[in-house]
């Protein structure tokens, strides 16, 4: 079976009959809820964003919820009948599952090592030994190719830019077989925005 006719799932060496993916870049998880819904389980989610970690905290709680048949508890959850400890104090194993996989970080700004030390540590609390593939793509469009490059005109700062070299250490860190960037319109055109 092919995904999106990019290429062919079904020939891939999966671990337990699953694919594993980490998501770089997350956001609010748009893109790991498609890759979950083809089929992928994605192990850990980094995002530096503090509201955009509690909707994948949130998304994490549904989906460990519905795997015990508890779903109307989510419901009573999304009422405001009661709240996400409430939750995870009844079912601690959930708590310990979210935790891990959430991952709140921010590239350049936290260590890497210590990054990759946390996908780590959620790949072994959840018995995964390979990840299939990296989901990545800064949500800035801005993209360093190279570490020495000047800041292009209409680029702010150098901190706005993210180096495609942070992605790629993060690649051969996992050994993954395919890497899956998001990009948008303007990353390779700084400067040329449409409004």
């Amino acid at each position: 079976m092919k995904v999106n006719g990019i290429f062919d799932i079904e020939n891939l060496n999966r671990t337990d009959g699953k694919f594993y993916a980490v998501d770089l870049f997350a956001g609010c998880g748009g893109l790991s809820e498609g890759f979950e819904e083809a089929g992928f389980e994605v192990i850990a989610h980094i995002e530096k964003d503090k509201w955009a970690c509690e909707s994948l905290r949130s998304r994490h709680l549904y989906r460990e919820l519905k795997k015990l048949n508890k779903e109307e508890i989510y419901k009573r959850f999304l009422r405001e009948e009661i709240s996400r400890e409430d939750v995870l104090e009844e079912y601690p194993e959930i708590d310990k599952t979210i935790s891990r996989r959430v991952v709140r970080a921010t590239f350049g700004e936290d260590d890497t090592d210590n990054i990759i030390s946390k996908i780590d540590a959620s790949m072994n609390f959840h018995g995964v030994s390979t990840i299939h593939v990296m989901l990545g793509g800064p949500r800035v469009s801005h993209i360093q190719l190279l570490e020495d490059q000047e800041i292009p005109r209409g680029w702010k700062t150098m901190k706005d830019t993210i180096s495609i070299r942070i992605i790629l250490n993060f690649w051969n860190a996992f050994n993954q077989i395919f890497l899956y960037m998001k990009m948008f319109p303007d990353c390779l055109q700084p400067g040329r925005r449409e409004r």
